[in-house]
């Protein structure tokens, strides 16, 4: 945008989001989001330069001036390869509504790169509908602060996507995005899952009967259908989204997610994979690609792909806290606490008030033994309400780093915020259940143990968290039967996890928590051989918690063994190591 006047700023971008997606209609050029697009411009200098940060082999640029006279669009495509522009035009519009002339300009442009680059012509985008530019603006303000995905960024969110709604209740695309960041509020957010969905439902039933169709309508109901753990429906309203439009990146990590949670890692990979190929500079696509990738067992190619992002990100980069703070999660999951507790760090200074981000910190102050920082971090992640589901997820984490901790930081150190009412969705029934169980197993409670553990298993269809975390969960109920005297019970339990195991491994699972489920299941199983050999290679795949050693009733058994002492001195040699080598960068 040339023009400098405030309220024109919002022009340029609604013509790369209306770009983007005349183009992303296109069944046979992949087209990258315009997030990642307006990324690289701040990157690159010229058209060859963008194009070389996205991987890209045609860029198409173009400037606004807006004047009395009305508006002068440029716009220009470059051959990426050869550094040669292969098609410039100028349009000058008098016309006042904006929507309909980013829309005529955007078909020109695709027409145009149809014709020159894949020598074909593109079927006519049908027209959009008139709308205010009051109405579009506070659509666009909406949309960006969606993609940042924080509790206080999706709450703006909310904001602007309701403004345009109140100024035109027929605005169907501030409808889908409102939907979405309501969803996302329960996962980023602490508003409840049951609360969003059905604040959302309105949106979506009024989205779906005005355009049944449209993949970005078929996407969010997908996301509603994976958050609420009916993967089956979610895939089957993501593959249509994807087949529709195919370039629509978030339907695709949507897609791939979902694929995740049913265990089919293998069949995950590649979906998140295409996710960060049209948004590559989107901190969110690569970072579950990369999660993807080091659960499968490439855990050094993930920190590459995340590292590289980092190396080209600056303060223009939103979610930047989210890259730090995966890189350190996935560096912890190697063994690496040095750089997990410098990238968590880092992932604090770019969001000093995020709740993951601190809860992140307190799993890794836990692993290397400082106890106070674990607990004040994991106290300052709660926060006065009851956490959101992300940072729940961090804090089971801190409780198993250091069991105990978590007593200090919840109501009676029970993690569950189980709420019984009548429209809990059941997946976070069985994870309220999850909590409550490990809390209740670790603690000695056998009776309380078997009964959450039993719910939180129950029916098997799918993963409670992830195929290889719940083998642990698994493992722990055979052992509370065990113990408590129910061993025909215990026995059926195991043949169940033994099979989640080896599904878990035919579906690509390669992780720390399947390295460490394994064991256990051998301790279970009465093969301490086994046992003992699986045991000796937990240090290399990234085990530094001795407390898990030290207080699990199940690996604790080895304690007499070489390799469970070899280990026991290892992971505390690593770890005294780790702290070091902190105390040199910042010695205080």
């Amino acid at each position: 945008m040339l023009t400098q006047d405030r309220d024109n700023r919002f022009i340029a971008d609604g013509f790369a989001v209306e770009l983007a997606h005349a183009l992303g209609r296109s069944q046979s050029a992949r087209v990258i989001g315009p997030i990642s697009s307006q990324l690289a411009q701040r990157l690159g200098q010229d058209a060859p330069e963008i194009g070389e940060h996205v991987n890209a082999d045609v860029v198409v640029t173009g400037s606004i001036r807006r004047s009395e006279q009305g508006l002068r669009i440029v716009g220009a495509m470059t051959d990426v390869n050869s550094g040669y522009q292969i098609w410039s035009e100028v349009f000058d519009r008098t016309d006042n509504d904006i929507l309909a002339t980013q829309h005529e300009v955007a078909s020109a442009i695709a027409a145009a790169l149809h014709h020159t680059v894949e020598g074909g012509a593109e079927p006519p985008l049908a027209a959009e509908p008139s709308v205010d530019t009051r109405v579009y603006d506070a659509y666009l303000l909406g949309r960006y602060y969606r993609t940042l995905r924080t509790q206080a960024d999706l709450e703006r969110s909310v904001w602007y996507f309701e403004r345009a709604l109140t100024l035109d209740p027929a605005y169907l695309p501030a409808r889908r995005g409102l939907a979405a960041a309501l969803m996302m509020l329960s996962f980023y957010g602490d508003l409840p899952l049951a609360d969003a969905l059905g604040l959302a439902e309105e949106h979506l039933d009024h989205a779906f009967e005005t355009a049944p169709e449209a993949p970005e309508v078929l996407a969010l109901i997908g996301l509603s259908h994976y958050l609420q753990g009916n993967y089956g429906l979610a895939e089957d309203f993501l593959l249509r989204a994807v087949a529709i439009h195919p370039n629509q990146a978030e339907a695709w990590m949507w897609l791939g997610l979902t694929h995740q949670q049913q265990g089919r890692l293998h069949e995950a990979l590649p979906a998140l994979e295409h996710a960060s190929q049209l948004e590559p500079l989107l901190v969110t696509s690569l970072i579950n690609y990369a999660n993807a990738l080091s659960w499968s067992g490439e855990p050094e190619r993930a920190l590459r792909l995340l590292r590289q992002l980092a190396s080209k990100t600056n303060e223009s980069f939103e979610n930047r806290d989210q890259l730090f703070r995966i890189l350190s999660s996935i560096s912890r999951e190697t063994g690496d606490l040095a750089a997990a507790a410098q990238w968590a760090d880092r992932a604090i200074a770019a969001a000093p008030a995020s709740s993951l981000s601190l809860a992140n910190r307190a799993v890794v102050s836990a692993l290397l033994g400082d106890t106070k920082s674990a607990v004040d971090d994991a106290t300052r992640a709660r926060g006065s309400t009851a956490p959101g589901r992300a940072t729940m997820d961090y804090l089971a984490r801190v409780g198993i780093a250091a069991p105990g901790i978590l007593d200090s930081v919840l109501p009676g150190g029970n993690p569950s915020q189980l709420q019984q009412r009548p429209d809990t969705p059941e997946i976070e029934w069985r994870l309220a259940n999850l909590y409550a169980g490990m809390h209740a197993y670790f603690d000695g409670d056998l009776t309380e143990a078997i009964d959450a553990l039993g719910k939180s298993m129950e029916g098997r269809n799918y993963p409670v968290r992830r195929a290889d975390e719940d083998l642990f969960v698994c493992g722990s109920l055979v052992d509370a039967l065990a113990r408590s005297g129910s061993a025909d019970r215990a026995a059926a339990e195991l043949v169940e996890c033994s099979s989640d195991l080896a599904d878990a491994r035919q579906q690509g699972w390669n992780s720390l928590s399947l390295a460490i489920g394994s064991v256990r299941i051998a301790v279970l199983a009465g093969d301490s051989t086994q046992a003992s050999a699986q045991l000796e290679t937990l240090f290399d795949t990234g085990l530094r918690n001795r407390a898990l050693l030290r207080d699990d009733p199940v690996l604790s058994r080895l304690s007499a063994t070489a390799s469970y002492q070899t280990l026991f001195t290892q992971i505390g040699t690593a770890v005294a190591e780790a702290r070091a080598q902190l105390r040199q960068v910042d010695p205080r």
